[in-house]
């Protein structure tokens, strides 16, 4: 039962953070091309 649950903990929360840093390096990319210009 537990280790289930950590498996399905894991199974939602790995997509939400790799969306989060996929979102953060696209905020720092934009920044960055903003401070060129």
């Amino acid at each position: 039962m537990y280790i289930q649950e950590e498996v399905l903990l894991l199974k939602v929360v790995l997509p939400i953070v790799l969306i989060l840093f996929v979102f953060v390096s696209m905020y720092m990319t934009y920044e960055k091309r903003k401070k060129q210009r």
